[in-house]
C-alpha cells in the first residue's frame, strides 16, 4: 500500500471540513499526517473507501500494551502495584529501587496512579521510550462534554511580553482556521472570581503567563484552585512555572479531566511556537492527546494529567 503524506493543516482540513486532498495514486493508498505521522483514511480510485485513525511507525502488538502502575508509600519502602494487560503483580521497593522498576514495567502506555506525597517525583527520567501519565490517587473521567468554548489567557500580570505575544499569537491561528469557534483572548487584569468564571464555562482554556507558590498570578490577585471547587474545563493548559504541590493537589482534588502544566521554572521566552500550533492543530483534529503530546511536548519540563489515549472532538454543541 502506497502512503501519501499531507501536511498538517492539510489533515486538519480533510478531518474537520471534509475536504478530498488531491490524490495522485490510482490503487489502494494510505493518506496520513507528515507531522503526528497518524494514518487518517484509505483511498482507492482517488476516493475514500474507509477512514480510520492509527499512529505509524509502530507494531500491532506494541500499541496494544498498556500498563498500570501504582504506588503507595509505606514508611520504610514502597509498595508498587502493576498491571500489564491481564497481569498483575505487586511488590515492596526501596525509593532508591524505585526507577529502575519503573524503567522495566513501562509500556508504551503508561498511566501512574500515585500518592500525594510523589508529586515531585522525577517519574519522566526514567521512562525512555514510553508515555506517561500520572493518575496520582484516582483516575480521570473517561467522558467529555460537548465543546462550547475556548480561552486564552496571555499575561493577565501586564508584565511577561512574550507570554502575551504567544496567547496572541495562538489566537490568531486558531481564529483563522476555525473562524466559528467560540473562542476568546483574556490579557486584562482579572480578579479570582472572573477566572474562576472562565474555567467554569469553557471546555478548553490556555494560560500564558506566570505561577508562583502563591498561585497563578492572573493580575493584582493570585488564583488558588482551592479557592473554588466548581467544574473544571475539560482540557486546561497552564504554560507557565512550576505547579507547587499544594496548587496541584487543590486542581487534582477538583477532578479535572485533562490538565499540561510545567514541571519546572521558566523563563519569559518565547517558546515553539509551531508546536503550540501543532498542538491545537492535532487536537481539534480529533487525535488522540497522547499521539499529539508526544510529538509537540518535552516531558522533561512539561506533565499531563489525564487520559493520553482518548479523542479529543471539541465539536460545537
Amino acid at each position: 500500500m502506497n502512503f501519501v503524506k499531507i501536511k498538517p493543516l492539510e489533515a486538519f482540513h480533510f478531518l474537520r471540513q471534509k475536504k478530498i486532498p488531491k490524490i495522485v495514486e490510482k490503487e489502494y493508498c494510505l493518506l496520513s499526517d507528515s507531522f503526528f505521522d497518524i494514518g487518517i483514511a484509505y483511498f482507492q480510485d482517488r476516493k475514500p473507501v474507509r477512514k480510520t485513525y492509527f499512529p505509524l511507525g509502530y507494531q500491532k502488538e506494541e500499541r496494544e500494551k498498556f500498563s498500570l502502575i501504582e504506588i503507595v508509600d509505606k514508611k520504610e519502602s514502597i509498595l508498587i502495584r502493576s498491571r500489564i494487560g491481564k497481569e498483575v503483580s505487586a511488590e515492596q521497593v526501596d525509593l532508591h529501587f524505585l526507577g529502575a522498576k519503573l524503567k522495566k514495567h513501562s509500556r508504551f502506555y503508561t498511566s501512574f496512579s500515585v500518592e500525594p506525597e510523589f508529586l515531585d517525583y522525577s517519574f519522566e527520567n526514567y521512562i525512555d521510550s514510553a508515555f506517561s501519565l500520572l493518575h496520582f490517587h484516582f483516575e480521570a473521567f473517561a467522558g467529555y462534554d460537548p465543546f462550547q468554548s475556548m480561552a486564552i489567557v496571555a499575561d493577565p500580570s501586564g508584565n511577561l511580553s512574550n507570554a502575551y505575544q504567544e496567547g496572541l499569537e495562538l489566537f490568531q491561528f486558531l481564529k483563522k482556521i476555525l473562524p466559528d469557534l467560540q473562542l476568546s483572548f483574556i490579557s486584562s487584569s482579572l480578579n479570582c472570581e472572573e477566572f474562576e468564571s472562565i474555567l467554569s464555562r469553557c471546555s478548553v482554556v490556555h494560560f500564558s503567563g506566570h505561577i508562583e507558590k502563591k498561585g497563578i498570578q492572573i493580575g493584582k490577585e493570585f488564583y488558588h484552585p482551592a479557592f473554588s471547587q466548581k467544574k473544571l474545563p475539560s482540557l486546561l493548559y497552564l504554560n507557565g512555572c512550576t505547579l507547587y504541590p499544594d496548587i496541584l493537589q487543590g486542581f487534582i482534588e477538583r477532578s479535572p479531566q485533562n490538565m499540561i502544566y510545567s514541571r519546572v521554572n521558566l523563563e519569559d521566552q518565547l517558546g515553539s511556537l509551531t508546536l503550540l500550533k501543532y498542538f491545537y492543530l492535532g487536537l481539534f483534529s480529533g487525535y488522540r492527546i497522547g499521539d499529539i503530546a508526544k510529538k509537540t511536548l518535552d516531558f522533561r519540563k512539561t506533565r499531563l494529567y489525564g487520559w493520553m489515549t482518548n479523542r479529543f472532538n471539541f465539536q460545537q454543541a
